[in-house]
């Protein structure tokens, strides 16, 4: 729908461009999920630029040949756990235009097709997943960014061609044994690391606001966190909807909740004008737990390497002044649509 869209935005019926949109599975266990129907009848409207629907099956040589009869191969998805149409496109000469945020940033270099800003977005009902544990979300691209993308593509032959060759040079270099070695470091890295299994780890259970951040610093370090939590303190009001949950291992909490009110004091900030903080009791819950519940993590501009914050964080947020403001501003835009 998003390109479609998109499509439909960016080129008229005079645009010297058409859209193949090759569909898969129209014949197994994923029919009636496609936008099949929308599909032909766009491919029916003459207000547009030509769009062509294909549902068949096609064997590996017509696929490739399908790729290589275009320019740029177009994937604006949603969710992706690798994205095989991609490299596909790129093993056949095609820049690939991409969601930004997701797996194709892996192998798709910045030189070897377009990455389109995406903005995480709520799952939709009715897509025949299972339960979740939690509620789940995609990353959308925004659709004014993928229009702009699309017309300055078609509006650039040398540009796709120089991409075109980075692309496939890239895919090239993205054989099994490159493929089994990536694996291997990874694994490796996930053992040195030592983290608990993300199935044994317990949610953590504490009185929240919508919203839940986790920030987990030096806390002997007031000129890393102090810093930082007046950052926060500025950006967030007491009435927005976020709870900062600070992780703590030492002793006084007491004393460590004392030190963050004399700094943001100090700083010139109100207490009754504070945004929401949550100081758990040391040993009431792991960081792990805080993390497993967590939207976020607030990490610092310059973060160390901690895999027990980052690794399985949904999402890092860097405490910088810029960062902060636009994550405030996009909670409550968030809260503003729903409501």
């Amino acid at each position: 729908d998003l390109l479609l869209d998109a499509w439909t935005d960016a080129f008229g019926p005079d645009a010297d461009v058409q859209l193949v949109v090759k569909d898969f599975g129209t014949g197994t266990h994923y029919r009636g999920q496609t936008a099949g129907d929308r599909l032909r009848a766009l491919a029916e409207r003459d207000d547009v630029a030509p769009v062509i629907y294909l549902d068949e099956d096609m064997s590996p040589d017509e696929l490739s040949s399908l790729y290589r009869a275009c320019d740029v191969f177009v994937t604006p998805y949603r969710g992706e756990g690798f994205c095989m149409p991609a490299l596909e496109a790129m093993a056949c000469g095609l820049p690939v235009i991409h969601t930004a945020t997701g797996p194709t940033s892996e192998f798709v270099p910045a030189d070897g097709g377009w990455a389109v800003e995406a903005e995480r977005a709520p799952m939709r009902a009715g897509g025949g997943l299972p339960e979740l544990a939690g509620d789940g979300y995609v990353h959308e691209v925004r659709p004014e960014a993928l229009v702009d993308t699309l017309r300055s593509v078609a509006a650039a032959p040398d540009e796709r061609r120089l991409r075109a060759a980075s692309a496939l040079a890239r895919a090239q270099d993205y054989d099994w044994d490159r493929v089994g070695e990536i694996a291997a470091a990874s694994l490796e890295t996930l053992a040195a690391e030592e983290l608990p299994l993300a199935r044994e780890i317990g949610v953590a259970q504490l009185e929240r606001r919508e919203e839940l951040v986790v920030y987990a610093p030096d806390w002997d370090d007031e000129n890393s966190w102090g810093p930082t939590l007046e950052r926060w303190s500025a950006a967030f009001g007491s009435d927005d909807p976020v709870t900062l949950a600070l992780h703590f291992t030492g002793d006084d909490v007491d004393g460590l909740g004392g030190r963050i009110l004399t700094r943001l004091q100090a700083a010139g900030l109100d207490e009754n004008d504070l945004p929401d903080l949550a100081l758990p009791e040391p040993g009431s819950v792991s960081l792990a737990s805080l993390v497993a519940a967590a939207d976020a993590v607030l990490v610092e501009p310059a973060p160390a390497g901690r895999p027990e914050l980052s690794r399985r964080a949904r999402r890092l947020i860097v405490a910088g002044p810029e960062d902060l403001l636009d994550y405030a501003a996009e909670i409550r835009s968030r809260v503003a649509v729903t409501s």
